[in-house]
């Protein structure tokens, strides 16, 4: 524990002071710069270039509309004396006004939407400085919490104490610690007076390391360097929010109305204008008295006509709805949150149906009225205008998460697989019998108390008279959801059966990894291990096999850019050991007295090209697929009750491995072999692919320890091939101490020769043998590593992080809803293949993509280092094409690149040997090197025929596979008579000259190779002398050699080795890591496959080894083409708000944190407290990283985004239904004013008229389409991309729409108007002088005598036809009530809004025609009065028998529009569902 001994640091409140400052500096700076870039134009919402802003509600182009509008009017108005043109004009200008003012506000408050927030934040800031709230120790996360991606923290001194603070709180002056081989969080310098070190951010702190040693060698921890801060990190993160808060994309919802406007604006109303003045033009000019004045008849007329088409109610409209919008998403939001309801487990069908009961409960309008306000006036907190809820979560086609652990997964990985040696077979009659061991009385009285049964050994038999066979045993196990918090459970229900074999692991797992005592110890040792091999030393292999990142954005330059050797993280398996039967009290009587701590480096050095190639292999293996450097600790326990010590090990396998010499087997020790540790490191190398493994060991302790050991750590030397240096013996621990004699009836084993697998003759020893150790004390390293060697392997532990199983429901109805659920995994391919799939997501082939780069050089037809893998793969893509034909050759075996060692040889002469020797018979192994691409695959002219050194070989493709082993090649002309090959322990075993089909098929099932292929090939690629089905040789080589490079590895116990590092090759125990699809590989390679191959990386559910610098620009991919994205990510990460900002729409989640120990709560707040969580440190930290988020929350508190989304995407749906109708009904108007023009009759509708229906009449029918219920089925619809132009297709589809559900309406509303004047006018002088279209014959005055002595029948013929419009566009309406619903299947009356609305605006019509016609009736004294009476019988039923007829029409045609629907849904699911590119799998 890191003590402080003299006051250091900040204060607390001194610290939140600093921030609160240089967050207010920064926000001044911000606005003062806003406010210098505030134009006139931009005061209105117009940019200073007059460029179109999609994010504006009323461009200048509709207000330059407006504007020419009213100006013709006034000018009509004043030439022709009328009054209604001038109050018309006058409206307009008003109309104007509002409409600028408005969108000015509105752009105002978006562009200072962010800094609004920032402001809010800092107000919070300052009220928490004003209450001097104190924190306390326990409202930090502990000191060795866990490390976890999405949680940023750094040790700083804060009131005279080293707690884990979280980046984004760090300020200028604080002291810091920076662990050895940590990145800088900002920019430091060393807190040493005269020191004159710096770093900048994301530069490491690397202690000096001393040069390696050649015999083991203790070293002193690199301990954490203490730093004071030069800069606030927060400050950069917060002006780069601030710069590009208005650089998000523009939402799918804003481009469909940008894009009408534009086609409305710039197609249709210059038509309509110029088609109407024209035939106005001919009318004036050929007609006499048949029109007004000339005013009206070049201005107003056409005025007019294009009146309903200019942007006077929909801006205003536009701003209302989606602040109402949000507003009931919002309060959906903060509903969800206060569903309290305790869950009995981590996720089940019955808190899904509370949940859903408890939000079918009716909102409080109150609330949303409360929200509405506060997003339609800019004070929201949820950034309703720069990312908006309704838009982007109603469009959303991807929701991507950027970080998985206590997000998608657990805080803390879970056990899932159980390895160790076992002698017990199905039914053995000593499944479980007494133990000599010093585990027995530790959980035998736990285990009775849980029911589990430990049986006994039969009387009168003796173990040593039973050999049963050792074979490995593996236990999975799975999560119990069943239980509040989830705990584990094993799938085997006889697990009880291995209880001898799990208890040591159990108490190893209690006294070493989840003892208290070691916590600390643990950190800084995983700490100096990782600086020691990632130090600079080593980091010149690691740069000529990886370029730098050149991806690093502003601000981003993080650790996460770099490929560094990977150290595994201590991890708590304390839940098996109560699973197995400990309690807590299993420990009380144990004394910790000793920990001692032992790693090896990577190998970095090498002395020819052999090795340098080598060691770069060797460093991207580590690298690449994050095997943990070798490494172990282990703690001296000593047992009160019996005087004994014991030493208990963790560490990686290959460290614990090369120190033990025993196995346990569950009834007692046996000696482990090659063949063991084969099956072993086999294991460990899949585990360590996809999961983590920690390996466990035991030795009985009897010489005493110098105390300094703990406070040293010691270094073993590099495993270099050339060295000599041989791994000591424990000289108490002597295999032949233990031999019991010579059994005639089972063969002996010594130790020079190795127990065969299947030999029955294994010897066991009492653990008691294993205390004839010679008591010494032990004081320099040499003896500490002796002392250690001759451990007893127990087992190993391999856990992994497991999905939350309501992540797995919200990403089936994700796909059900054709939202893309992407995950942005750092974690390797493989390992983020198998998470992936357990939330059960695709990731298989043509699935996932790496993010991480190419290396440089490594193509498949390069000279550089290859492998022969990938000369393989180059011979897969090309074998398919029928018509290729390969040289025929065979495999020399005589060349420089391929080394050979003889299995029976001394290991230091192993790598002298040579292939060409032609006297050697013995089984030889193949250690690829610098294979070159000629010396592998091509046929070179130096292979002569009868030459000794060129030799036909055969591999054992079934040992390779089934042991996953070292492929054996045997030389054809030794033992021609006999196929047997000699194995190390005495064994003989065949080796297979041809491969069998069923070989075959297991072998391409391990390597995921078709078998019909392989099938069709077998027999010609492993018969030298036979061609290939291809007509090749070459190309069974090749693939013999593919089958060579991928499944070889180095598993030899001895080595230390985890995996081969001699190849490039992605197949690792039998494991294909690699993407066989032809997709892209690194993000620079993305666009360019976009833009010339396929769209298949905007389809795939997996990105790994990615970045935040590389999440952030495959972000941007995603948007280029036209993707609407939602990013969900760790609120405490400062590294992600440059993705959130990136987004069109982010979710900020503050995750669950890892706990130190599962029984021991990490950060768990006190329900019953009244102190709000921002108040505290992680609270706070939260609450900066969300600036950039329209949403935050918390883990734990019960958010349905899936309900968000369905209520987003129904609004947006109503949204788009509401407008649509409001534009045909606009349209309608147009159409009407045109066609009375075109048949020269009088105008059907005055000015006032107009403005009453565009102003009042449809804006409201048009809003109380938003009341209708949502349909059922609208999470299985497909939203499709954002529309980026304009689409001819839907145009024309719009406008068979229009003409075939709202032109009848015109029409026959025409008709009617022309009768009605026609009526009046014989009424009044006969029909004689009457004209059906031109009406009066016989009056000179304007209109003949419309516009004087018979205006007042204009009027009631206007008011008539205004009511018959008003009347055909709620009969229209109720067809838009439900737009895929048929009427019959659901009825308009279902929204009650629109009911409502229906009748007001009938009533509202009545009175306005009756105020209209009483306010405008000017007839003179003896003329004849006429009314309703007077409309024609032939009108009436013509217009009361059209709307059933409309009616009937319209639901004709929604059946073809539903159509039209379904077959875009079907064919955009089909895109969504397609994986499949221009490539198919091989």
């Amino acid at each position: 524990m890191i003590e402080v001994s003299e006051p250091i640091g900040l204060c607390s409140s001194a610290a939140l002071q600093k921030l609160c400052v240089a967050i207010e500096d920064e926000l001044n700076m911000q606005e003062a710069q806003w406010q210098r870039q505030q134009t006139l134009l931009s005061t209105i919402g117009q940019t200073p270039d007059l460029a179109l802003r999609t994010d504006n509600a009323f461009h200048w182009t509709s207000a330059l509309w407006v504007l020419i509008a009213a100006v013709a009017l006034l000018i009509a108005a004043a030439t022709s004396g009328e009054t209604g043109l001038a109050i018309k004009g006058g409206v307009l200008l008003v109309v104007l006004v509002v409409n600028l003012y408005v969108t000015g506000w509105d752009s105002k408050l978006r562009n200072q939407e962010v800094l609004t927030h920032a402001q809010a934040l800092l107000t919070k800031l300052q009220d928490l400085i004003a209450s001097e709230k104190i924190w306390e120790p326990s409202d930090y996360l502990p000191l060795y919490a866990p490390p976890s991606g999405g949680i940023n923290l750094q040790w700083t001194y804060r009131d005279s104490r080293l707690v884990n603070l979280p980046t984004c709180l760090l300020v200028k002056d604080d002291v810091i610690l920076l662990k050895p081989g940590q990145p800088a969080p900002t920019k430091v310098a060393e807190y040493e007076v005269g020191s004159s070190l710096e770093l900048a951010v994301g530069e490491s702190y690397q202690p000096t390391v001393p040069p390696a040693c050649t015999d083991p060698k203790a070293r002193k921890p690199l301990k954490p360097g203490k730093f004071i801060v030069k800069e606030t990190p927060y400050i950069p993160i917060l002006r780069a929010c601030l710069q590009k808060a208005n650089e998000r994309p523009v939402s799918s919802m804003e481009n469909k109305r940008i894009l009408s406007i534009q086609v409305i604006e710039r197609y249709i109303m210059p038509a309509v204008l110029v088609f109407s003045l024209v035939i106005n033009l001919i009318r004036f000019v050929i007609l006499d008295n048949d029109h007004g004045h000339w005013a009206d008849m070049i201005i107003a007329v056409q005025i007019s006509t294009i009146f309903p088409l200019l942007s006077l109610a929909a801006p205003i409209m536009w701003i209302a709805i989606n602040a109402y919008g949000i507003a009931c998403i919002v309060t959906l939001f903060h509903k969800s949150k206060d569903f309290k309801e305790a869950l009995a487990s981590d996720y089940s069908e019955e808190d899904e149906a509370s949940y859903q009961n408890f939000m079918k409960d009716k909102w409080s309008w109150r609330e949303v009225w409360h929200h509405f306000i506060e997003a339609f006036l800019g004070k929201s907190k949820h950034l309703p205008r720069t990312a908006s809820l309704l838009h982007c979560l109603g469009s959303v086609t991807s929701l991507c998460c950027i970080d998985k652990r206590g997000i998608l997964s657990y805080p803390d990985p879970s056990v899932e697989k159980v390895f160790f040696m076992s002698g017990l077979r199905d039914e053995d009659p000593f499944a479980s019998s007494d133990s000599d061991s010093v585990f027995e009385d530790e959980v035998g009285k736990d285990q009775r108390k849980k029911g589990v049964s430990i049986q006994k050994s039969t009387d009168g038999v003796s173990r040593e008279d039973h050999f049963p066979e050792i074979h490995t045993e593996v236990l999975t196990l799975s999560i119990d959801s069943t239980v509040a918090p989830p705990g584990l459970q094993f799938d085997d229900r006889n697990w009880e059966r291995h209880i001898n074999s799990l208890k040591p692991m159990g108490l190893n797992i209690l006294l070493n990894t989840c003892h208290e005592g070691t916590v600390d110890r643990y950190s800084h040792f995983l700490d100096h291990v990782y600086s020691s091999v990632n130090h600079e030393e080593i980091k010149h292999v690691l740069k000529l096999s990886y370029r730098s990142d050149e991806l690093s954005h502003e601000h981003d330059g993080h650790s996460d850019e770099r490929r560094e050797v990977h150290v595994a993280p201590r991890r708590c398996l304390c839940q098996l050991a109560h699973l197995i039967g400990f309690t807590e009290q299993a420990t009380q009587g144990y004394d910790l007295k000793h920990q001692l701590a032992m790693y090896r480096l990577v190998n970095n050095q090498g002395t020819d090209d052999h090795q340098h190639h080598h060691l770069q292999h060797k460093a991207r293996s580590f690298i690449k697929r994050k095997i943990p450097a070798p490494h172990l600790l282990s703690v001296c326990i000593h047992d009160p009750r019996t005087g004994n010590n014991q030493l208990l090990t963790q560490g990686t396998a290959d460290l614990v491995l090369s120190l033990s010499t025993d196995f346990w087997d569950g009834n007692d020790l046996c000696p482990l072999t090659d063949n063991e540790k084969k099956k072993v490191m086999d294991f460990y190398q899949r585990a360590t692919l996809s999961s983590y493994c920690s390996a466990f060991s035991y030795q009985p302790m009897v010489e005493s320890m110098a105390n300094y050991f703990d406070d040293l750590y010691l270094e073993l030397p590099k495993h270099n091939r050339d060295s000599q240096t041989i791994e000591p013996e424990s000289p108490g621990v002597a295999r032949s101490s233990w031999d019991v004699g010579f059994n005639p009836l089972h063969p002996a084993t010594n130790t020079t020769n190795a127990v065969p697998q299947g030999d029955k003759g294994r010897k066991y020893h009492s653990l008691e043998s294993a205390m004839d150790k010679l008591d010494g004390h032990i004081r320099d390293s040499e003896s500490c590593y002796r002392a250690q060697c001759g451990q007893i392997f127990i087992g190993m532990v391999a856990s992994n992080y497991h999905p939350k199983q309501d992540i797995v429901a919200l990403i089936e109805n994700l796909d059900n809803a054709c939202i893309r659920f992407v995950h942005f995994s750092r974690d390797q391919e493989l390992r983020s293949r198998v998470f992936t799939e357990k939330m059960g997501l695709e990731a298989g082939w043509n699935c996932h993509i790496s993010l991480l780069s190419e290396e440089g050089g490594s193509s498949c037809t390069s000279t550089s280092p290859n492998t022969l893998s990938a000369v393989s793969r180059q011979h897969s893509d090309t074998s398919a094409k029928s018509g290729s034909h390969l040289p025929e050759c065979r495999v020399n075996m005589d060349v420089c690149n391929v080394r050979v060692s003889w299995q029976d040889m001394a290991k230091e002469d192993k790598m002298a040997a040579s292939v060409a020797d032609p006297n050697r018979k013995k089984s030889v192994t193949i250690e690829l090197g610098n294979a070159t691409h000629d010396a592998i695959g091509g046929c070179q002219g130096d292979t002569k025929e009868g030459d000794e050194s060129t030799k036909d070989v055969h591999v054992d493709f079934e040992n390779a596979n089934e042991d996953n082993g070292v492929s054996e090649i045997k030389d054809e002309n030794s033992n021609d008579g006999n196929n047997d090959t000699d194995l190390p322990g005495g064994e003989k075993k065949k080796v297979a000259r041809t491969s069998s089909k069923e070989t075959d098929a297991i072998d391409a099932k391990n390597m995921n190779i078709d078998t019909t292929t392989l099938s069709s090939e077998s027999e010609s690629l492993l018969q030298p002398g036979r061609k290939s089905s291809y007509g090749s040789d070459d190309l069974g080589t090749s693939l013999r050699q593919r089958y060579v490079s991928e499944t070889q590895t180095l598993s030899d116990g001895t080595d230390g080795d985890t995996i081969s590092h001699y190849t490039e090759s992605d197949t690792t125990g039998g494991f294909d890591i690699t993407n066989r699809a032809k997709l892209p590989r690194g993000i620079e390679n993305i666009r360019p496959h976009l833009e010339k191959v396929d769209n298949v990386p905007l389809l795939v559910p997996l990105f790994t080894d990615v970045t935040h610098a590389t999440t952030r620009e495959m972000i941007q991919i995603m948007q280029e083409n036209s993707e609407v994205v939602c990013c969900m990510g760790s609120s405490v990460s400062i590294k992600n708000v440059s993705i959130f900002s990136q987004a069109d729409i982010s979710i900020g989640v503050e995750p669950l944190y890892p706990h130190v120990c599962l029984n021991r709560d990490i950060y768990e707040e006190d329900p019953t407290s009244i102190t709000d969580p921002t108040d505290l440190p992680m609270g706070l930290a939260s609450l900066l990283s969300c600036l950039p988020c329209s949403l935050s929350f918390r883990r734990g508190d019960h958010i349905s985004i899936i309900e968000l989304i369905k209520e987003a995407r129904g609004f947006c749906m109503a949204i788009s239904n509401c407008f649509s109708f409001m534009m045909y009904s606009l349209f309608s108007l147009c159409a009407i004013q045109l066609m009375a023009s075109l048949l020269f009759m009088p105008p059907p509708l005055s000015g006032r008229h107009v403005l009453w229906l565009v102003l009042v009449v449809i804006p409201t029918l048009s809003l109380s389409l938003l009341g209708s219920p949502f349909q059922s089925q609208i999470m299985t619809y497909a939203t499709g991309k954002k529309l980026q132009q304009i689409d001819r297709e839907v145009i024309v589809l719009h406008g068979f729409y229009f003409i075939s559900k709202f032109m009848g309406s015109v029409i026959v509303s025409l008709i009617c108007f022309g009768l009605t004047l026609y009526s009046f006018c014989c009424q009044v002088v006969g029909s004689e002088s009457c004209h059906v279209l031109l009406g009066f014959r016989n009056s000179t005055g304007l209109w003949n005598g419309l516009k004087g002595e018979h205006y007042s029948f204009l009027v009631l013929a206007q008011n008539t036809q205004t009511f018959l419009l008003t009347f055909y566009l709620i009969v229209t309406s109720a067809s838009f009530v439900h737009r895929l619903k048929s009427m019959w299947r659901r009825p308009p009356f279902t929204n009650h809004l629109w009911c409502a609305v229906v009748v007001a605006l009938l009533l509202l019509e009545i009175i306005y025609f009756v105020l209209d016609v009483r306010i405008w009736n000017s007839m003179p004294a003896g003329y004849p009065l006429v009314g309703l009476r007077d409309i024609p019988l032939e009108a009436w039923i013509l217009a009361f028998v059209w709307p059933l007829v409309c009616l009937t029409v319209c639901e004709i045609i929604k059946i073809f529009e539903i159509r039209v629907f379904v077959r875009w849904q079907k064919r955009t699911k089909l895109q969504f569902g397609t994986k499949l590119g221009m490539n198919s799998p091989f």
